[in-house]
C-alpha cells in the first residue's frame, strides 16, 4: 500500500505513516501470537473477507447513495488531475467526516438533517475554501491575513517533527519574526508531516471544524426547544453567512475557536438541564480551548459558567425551578 501510495507524488507523504501503522500491526501480531509468521498469514484472509464485504456493502446501498457516492469519487478524480494536493485535502475532510458521523452515531443521533446538514456544511465551506485559495480571493486585511504567518511556522514545526525532534520550547528564539501566543500552527505542523505541507490541506482541516460548528448550533437550537426545521434553517443561515465563510475558509484559527465556543454553550445548555460530571469534563475542556485561543471569549464563557450555576441541579435530585427554567430559557432565546 505504501509504495502503490508514492506513485501519486504528493501522497507520498503517507508512506512513512503506513509503513508505521503496518508495524504496529505487526508488533501486536508478534506479541499475540509469539510468531509474526501466523499473524502474517491471516492478512490475506483479512483483506479478502474485508473487501468482500465492502462490495457487498456497496451492492446493498440505495440507488441515490449509489449516485453520491459515485459524485463524490468523480470529484476526488477530478481533484487528483487538477491538483493532487487539493485531492489530499478533500481526503482528509473525508476521514474526519467519517469520524465525526461515526461517533455521532455511536452516542445516539439518529437524525437525518444532522447529517445532512453537516455534509451541506463541508460542500459549502470547501467551495468558498477552494475558490478562496485559487483565485486569490482576499479581500480584506491586504491578503490572506495571519494564515501566511502560520503556514511558515507550521512549515518550520513540521520540518522539526520529521527530524524526530517534538520540541517547541526556544522556537520563538531562532525565529522571533514568527513567534505566535497558540498552538494553532503547531496543530498544522503535525497534520503537515501526516499528510503533505500545503495550504489548502491546512485549510481542509478549517473546513471540517466550521461544519461541526454547523451541527453544534443545530444542537444548541433543539437543546433550547426549537423544532427540526427551525434548527436546519438556523444551520442553512450559518452555513452561508458571509463573514463566517470567509474567514472560517482561511488558514486562521477562527474556525476552530467558533466550533468549540459553540462546543462550550451547547453542553453549558445541557449541564443546565441535567448535570452530569461527564458534560462537566466536556464544558470544561472546550473551554480551556476557548481561553488558549480568545482569551476575553473563554473568559466570558466561565462567567456564563459560574452565573449558570444558580439553574444547576448539582444533586441530580429534584428538577430545575420550572420558573428558573423558563427565566433561562427565554434569556438565551432573546
Amino acid at each position: 500500500l505504501s509504495l502503490y501510495i508514492s506513485n501519486f507524488g504528493a501522497f507520498s507523504r503517507i508512506r512513512m505513516p503506513a509503513f508505521a501503522a503496518l508495524l504496529c500491526i505487526s508488533s501486536f501480531g508478534f506479541q499475540q501470537n509469539g510468531k509474526i509468521h501466523r499473524f502474517c498469514r491471516k492478512i490475506p484472509i483479512f483483506l479478502k473477507d474485508n473487501i468482500a464485504y465492502l462490495l457487498q456493502w456497496a451492492r446493498n446501498l440505495r440507488p441515490s447513495y449509489k449516485a453520491y457516492l459515485g459524485a463524490y469519487f468523480i470529484i476526488l478524480i477530478l481533484a487528483i488531475f487538477f491538483d493532487k494536493l487539493l485531492a489530499l485535502g478533500i481526503l482528509v475532510i473525508t476521514l474526519l467526516s467519517l469520524l465525526a458521523l461515526l461517533m455521532a452515531h455511536k452516542i445516539g443521533i439518529r437524525d437525518k438533517k444532522f447529517y445532512i446538514l453537516f455534509l451541506i456544511a463541508i460542500l459549502v465551506h470547501l467551495s468558498a475554501a477552494v475558490f478562496i485559495y485559487y483565485t486569490n480571493f482576499y479581500p480584506f486585511g491586504g491578503g490572506a491575513g495571519d494564515g501566511s504567518k502560520y503556514h511558515q511556522v507550521a512549515l518550520e514545526l513540521s520540518a522539526r517533527f520529521r527530524e524526530g525532534d517534538f520540541s517547541i520550547k526556544g522556537f520563538d528564539k531562532f525565529y522571533p519574526d514568527l513567534y505566535v501566543s497558540h498552538y494553532y500552527p503547531v496543530v498544522l505542523a503535525v497534520l503537515y508531516v501526516l499528510t503533505a505541507p500545503s495550504i489548502i490541506v491546512g485549510v481542509s482541516l478549517n473546513v471540517w471544524f466550521a461544519a461541526l460548528s454547523i451541527v453544534f448550533l443545530y444542537l444548541i437550537v433543539k437543546e433550547i426547544g426549537g423544532t427540526d426545521n427551525n434548527a436546519f434553517l438556523a444551520g442553512l443561515i450559518a452555513s452561508i453567512y458571509p463573514s463566517y465563510l470567509y474567514f472560517g475558509s482561511l488558514l486562521i484559527k477562527d474556525a476552530i475557536l467558533v466550533c468549540f465556543t459553540l462546543l462550550a454553550l451547547l453542553f453549558l445548555i445541557k449541564l443546565i438541564k441535567n448535570f452530569s460530571w461527564e458534560r462537566f469534563l466536556i464544558l470544561s475542556l472546550a473551554i480551556g480551548v476557548v481561553l488558549h485561543f480568545r482569551f476575553y471569549i473563554g473568559v466570558t464563557l466561565l462567567l456564563t459558567l459560574v452565573a449558570s450555576s444558580l439553574f444547576m441541579d448539582l444533586d441530580n435530585k429534584e428538577k430545575i425551578n420550572p420558573v428558573r427554567k423558563n427565566f433561562f430559557s427565554n434569556g438565551v432565546k432573546l
